[in-house]
């Protein structure tokens, strides 16, 4: 099915990134949401999300890096995911925090959850010009997959 080979490419693209860029122990799959994986350094990510956590994920991001406006939802949790990894070795247990998390907002100010989004934050806007080109060919692949869905 053509729409399979669509998601492979997108994968390998956001796989080819992530190692390229970060570390080649690092790789990426699809998934129902954005995850990392500690233990095995897999991200997945999704290319369906509600859009009131993607919108509230989004504005907080861009609420404390303004100049990742113009990046894509897509990259901009990619990159928080990568963000757990590089920045694994500050983290902290905080199963019982996010239990207790019952807003977004609540979530977004948990202590893992703020030192992935500087990293992805800082790096995004350090390395805007590339970002942005990279999410540009991955939000070309994904709109391939939306036209097939279409048709």
């Amino acid at each position: 099915m053509m729409i399979s080979k669509e998601f492979s490419e997108l994968t390998s693209a956001l796989d080819a990134f992530v190692k390229e860029n970060f570390d080649e122990d690092y790789s990426v799959e699809l998934g129902s949401d954005f995850f990392v994986d500690l233990d095995t350094d897999i991200i997945r990510y999704a290319v369906i999300c509600p859009e009131a956590d993607e919108k509230s994920f989004c504005a907080d991001f861009i609420n404390r890096f303004p100049a990742c406006a113009d990046i894509s939802p897509l990259m901009l949790s990619l990159m928080h995911e990568v963000g757990h990894l590089e920045e694994e070795w500050q983290m902290e247990d905080d199963a019982k925090e996010r239990e207790l998390c019952t807003k977004a907002e609540d979530y977004y100010k948990l202590f893992n959850e703020r030192i992935a989004t500087d990293y992805a934050g800082e790096w995004l806007t350090k390395h805007h010009d590339f970002a942005k080109e990279c999410d540009k060919k991955f939000i070309a692949i994904y709109e391939k997959i939306l036209d097939n869905l279409l048709d």
